[in-house]
């Protein structure tokens, strides 16, 4: 393990203040890929890629955030998984488990959906993680392990969610405010009010 990776294993990507409407979008790279409204955290978004640390978006329904991060992954060509973080169960992590033929051990029976020969993840509505699943999911983005098995081909663990509201202060108290080892809260961005003419 790299330097970086050994002293930032704990670190977050995280927007930090409300930006101002960007200018201009010709010289940026996310709407190559057909998303629009987010030229102002493009820095952070396109940091996030290069250091592969964790990234959380946290913005209103219908602000694209799960668009933009989909499309991130099909942007690079990665062998992507997509979980929705209040439904995910165990199984839907790693397969079904089986006893090793040889009797040593236990293996996974592998479906499309599990995260063995995953290249990026994105847990959608992570402030609604259920509790039992919030260890495995820290593991999972800090660690890039399940079961303590490490996933080397995982390189970019994303989330998303909505902002704080009353009726998830019981999730979000579990969860420090921005889900399994977010480093500080998190602002709330709404990049589609901000989008410009030629955007729209």
């Amino acid at each position: 393990m790299s330097n970086r990776r050994r002293t930032k294993a704990a670190q977050s990507v995280a927007v930090s203040e409300t930006p101002q409407a960007p200018p201009d979008s010709s010289d940026k790279y996310l709407p190559a890929l057909g998303v629009y409204g987010f030229g102002a955290f493009e820095p952070v978004i396109l940091a996030a890629l290069v250091t592969e640390d964790p990234l959380l978006l946290i913005g209103a329904s219908g602000t694209g955030k799960t668009y933009l991060l989909n499309s991130l992954s099909e942007g690079l060509n990665l062998d992507h998984r997509h979980y929705n973080a209040s439904l995910i169960s165990f199984d839907d992590l790693v397969g079904f488990p089986y006893p090793d033929p040889d009797g040593d051990g236990v293996r996974f029976l592998e479906t499309p959906a599990t995260v063995w020969n995953a290249q990026s993840v994105l847990i959608d509505e992570i402030s609604r993680s259920k509790p039992e699943q919030q260890n495995r999911l820290f593991s999972l983005v800090h660690e890039r392990k399940v079961q303590g098995i490490d996933l080397p081909r995982l390189r970019y663990r994303w989330a998303a969610m909505n902002p704080c509201s009353l009726d998830q202060e019981g999730d979000l108290h579990r969860l420090g405010a921005a889900g399994p080892g977010a480093s500080r809260p998190l602002c709330p961005f709404r990049p589609c009010a901000r989008l410009g003419g030629s955007e729209r």
